[in-house]
């Protein structure tokens, strides 16, 4: 199973156009980017308990009151476990770490930068710019559009967003649904964008 897409070389349009988003995400200006490769998915809960559970086995992380830290920097904090934060979907019980039952394919959440930059270094690979992500996430060579569905507007039948209707809505926060729940993709093929 192919979970990266290439992303060809060539300007896009970054940032937000009048009237859109936040201030800081304008003016809207051209960025070139050269090749890159991107995830299609999520990172699931199921492949970042792995990550974790090789770094414990090789000391690389502690716990912490809940807290999972970096072994040799404890101020580089990686993620929370239910311990700290109960909508943690990963626990630790001493010895290793789990998925809260039935969500081994949603979304990793609580997971901070260093979390993220480890787990993405542990594969070889390495996180993306801003503008990498903006690019995969909106751009499909001639167009931005305004959501990571391909289209200008978007409903709860494409997205999971407040009350978008899916069957996981209010049923335990956080919010999310499995990865690659919804049909919608970004033009590049990105799922849950």
């Amino acid at each position: 199973l192919d979970t990266m897409t290439t992303i060809p070389a060539g300007t896009f349009l970054m940032g937000a156009p009048e009237g859109f988003g936040w201030s800081a995400e304008r003016p809207q200006h051209k960025v070139w980017l050269d090749e890159y490769k991107i995830d299609k998915y999520e990172v699931t809960n199921s492949q970042f308990v792995k990550f974790l559970n090789e770094y414990f086995t090789t000391k690389k992380i502690k716990v912490l009151d809940g807290v999972v830290v970096n072994a040799y920097d404890t101020t580089q904090k990686y993620c929370l476990t239910k311990k700290a934060v109960p909508f943690a979907q990963i626990d630790f019980d001493g010895s290793k770490f789990f998925v809260e039952n039935g969500r081994e394919f949603f979304p990793v959440v609580y997971v901070t930068y260093y979390g993220a930059l480890a787990y993405a270094h542990s594969l070889g690979k390495d996180l993306p710019t801003e503008a990498e992500w903006e690019k995969a996430a909106s751009w499909n060579g001639k167009k931005k559009f305004l959501f990571g569905v391909s289209a200008d507007s978007i409903t709860g039948a494409q997205a999971n967003f407040e009350d978008s209707g899916d069957p996981f809505d209010m049923n335990a926060l956080p919010g999310t649904t499995p990865v690659g729940f919804y049909p919608a993709a970004s033009p590049y093929g990105l799922k849950d964008v």
